[in-house]
């Protein structure tokens, strides 16, 4: 008697993406899956920027602790009264890496008419992007894994490119 046994995982890797706009942060970006909100903090000079954060469901990955690092993710923080958005992220490039990453390189990016920064940084055997953008008084941030997650990938820059600043 042969038994044949099959396992896929074909649900995780066939995201449905969909158009998600935040209303509270004034941007859309598409999304695999239903994004579900949680919050991130950046560090700056300036204080801790407190951002509502929105991370894209790709299914489980057991191989990483944190969900919402190895999904990708968009939000904004408000920036305090008195301090300018764009200091805010003339920091962003040493407030995002942490200690063990390292910084493969940044560019300059556009979304529509507002220019934005974007860093590639790599940890351990992954890369990440990270993209930031300043209007009207908010930082927004779009994270994404270039390399290191099978279930994203090649589908970072419909991701990351996909971002707009509702005007």
């Amino acid at each position: 008697m042969t038994v044949l046994c099959l396992l896929c995982a074909v649900p995780a890797c066939s995201a449905h993406w969909e158009r998600f706009v935040s209303p509270e942060c004034g941007f859309s970006i598409l999304m695999p899956g239903t994004p579900r909100t949680t919050g991130a903090n950046l560090e700056t000079s300036h204080g801790t920027l407190v951002f509502v954060w929105y991370v894209g469901t790709l299914g489980a990955n057991p191989l990483r602790s944190q969900l919402a690092t190895a999904n990708p993710g968009a939000g904004c923080a408000v920036v305090p009264e008195g301090v300018d958005a764009d200091s805010i992220l003339q920091e962003f490039e040493s407030a995002v890496p942490k200690e063990r990453d390292r910084v493969l390189g940044h560019r300059q990016v556009m979304v529509g008419e507002h220019a934005g920064l974007e860093i590639e940084r790599e940890s351990g055997d992954v890369v990440f992007i990270d993209r930031a953008f300043a209007h009207d008084g908010k930082v927004f941030w779009i994270h994404s894994q270039k390399e290191g997650n099978a279930l994203f990938a090649g589908r970072h820059l419909k991701f990351l490119d996909s971002f707009s600043i509702a005007e």
